[in-house]
């Protein structure tokens, strides 16, 4: 007869509720990484869930890891208003804020990059931050990060990434209940396997986090970053 084992202290634990969520509009063309990929617990976490933003709702932009090839969330923010080219303070959400600030810290250089074009529609470029602080706003007012000048204009829409390599979307994360990235009494951040990382499929576009929010043009370059080297995938705004 086999015998289990229970991981965690004896008693009742913490209660979480899991709400499903849909990100394929059919099964039609749809293909996985095989297994054996790993999420960097330390790495992830969910702006698009900031009541337990260690776990890792369904549809979120996944890259890989530079230096161990794990996989975590590409998108950090998304721009609340302009950057001027002298423009020395980027807004994003709150919950995007905390995020940057746990995973990436309060200042740095060449850690964080934005991705998007001058002006509404425009052509898409990425620069280097060098930033100085992170601010979580209070109450419903964006957070802010503090960076000197970078010389070119991003336009409202813009997107936050890491420079480790995933700030390349390769693929999307399929998993209907959520992937807990920690330890569920702590809440200290661990590993955690990924078993559906999506590579092809027809996705429902709302459904992922930031996708629709961005301007159209970096819509468009996301699209296309995570439809080369093979995958594929269709969007249901596309038609």
């Amino acid at each position: 007869m086999p015998i289990f084992s229970v991981p965690g202290l004896p008693g009742v634990g913490q209660t979480y509720t899991a709400t499903p969520k849909t990100i394929l509009q059919n099964l039609q063309g749809t293909e996985y990484i095989d297994g054996g990929r790993v999420i960097n617990g330390s790495n992830s976490g969910d702006w698009s869930n900031p009541a337990t933003p260690y776990v890792l709702t369904s549809g979120l932009l996944m890259g890989r890891g530079t230096a161990d090839g794990k996989y975590a969330p590409t998108l950090l923010g998304v721009t609340q208003g302009a950057l001027a080219t002298n423009g020395t303070s980027i807004a994003v959400t709150n919950p995007q804020a905390s995020e940057i600030a746990r995973r990436i810290g309060t200042s740095g250089t060449n850690t964080l990059a934005i991705i998007g074009p001058p002006t509404s529609g425009g052509t898409v470029a990425q620069t280097q931050l060098t930033f100085s602080n992170v601010v979580v706003g209070s109450g419903t007012n964006n957070g802010t990060i503090t960076v000197a000048a970078t010389g070119t204009a991003f336009s409202a829409g813009s997107v936050i990434v890491a420079q480790d390599g995933t700030q390349k979307p390769i693929c999307v994360l399929d998993s209907m209940y959520g992937t807990l990235v920690a330890d569920p009494l702590t809440q200290t951040r661990i590993d955690a396997p990924a078993p559906r990382l999506l590579v092809a499929g027809h996705v429902i576009a709302s459904a992922v986090p930031g996708l629709t929010e961005v301007d159209a043009s970096v819509e468009t370059y996301l699209k296309g970053q995570i439809n080369s080297s093979g995958r594929h995938f269709v969007f249901d705004d596309e038609y």
